[in-house]
């Protein structure tokens, strides 16, 4: 890998998209800064890099699968977000770990996302991810995505599934 020994980018503020796997293993990356010009992030963007934190610009549109890091813990979801793909917090070599966040917040204009009973919920009332303060699945969900469970020990033993989920991925 060409950028194994990368540390820090500074991006321009005239940068719209990071494409896939454009700093993947970059093993040693621990610190960018996003622009506010930032609308997309591609698959693997910052995969099997040291990030630990990482702060999403409120012109970000799309995430894609396995773009942030699985040491991130926390995530804030900015208000123009409106697609993350599945597995977008996690790496390759994470894929039965997925995600643990110890929080996740939403900007509460954001019309995509919201918190509910501390999981990721979007706009198709479908569950998203399962944060280490959730307290059960909310009702009115119709679909579990993919890993949203993954990685997390908090689980309760007694997990029940709402009525009305048609599908778990």
């Amino acid at each position: 890998n060409m950028c194994e020994k990368l540390q820090v980018v500074t991006f321009s503020q005239s940068l719209i998209e990071i494409e896939d796997y454009a700093f993947s293993n970059a093993v040693e990356l621990s610190n960018v800064k996003l622009p506010n010009t930032l609308l997309h992030i591609g698959n693997g963007a910052f995969e099997s890099t040291a990030l630990t934190a990482i702060e999403l610009p409120e012109s970000i549109v799309t995430v894609g699968r396995m773009a942030i890091p699985f040491a991130v813990r926390e995530i804030h979801i900015p208000k123009n977000l409106r697609e993350i793909e599945l597995n977008a917090f996690g790496d390759s070599g994470d894929v039965y770990l997925s995600r643990r966040f110890d929080r996740i917040t939403v900007d509460p204009e954001n019309p995509y996302y919201r918190m509910e009973q501390g999981c990721l919920v979007d706009v198709k009332n479908a569950f998203v991810y399962y944060s280490e303060n959730a307290t059960g699945i909310p009702e009115g969900m119709k679909i579990i995505y993919c890993c949203a469970f993954v990685g997390n020990t908090t689980l309760p033993s007694d997990l029940v599934i709402p009525e009305g989920v048609l599908e778990i991925g």
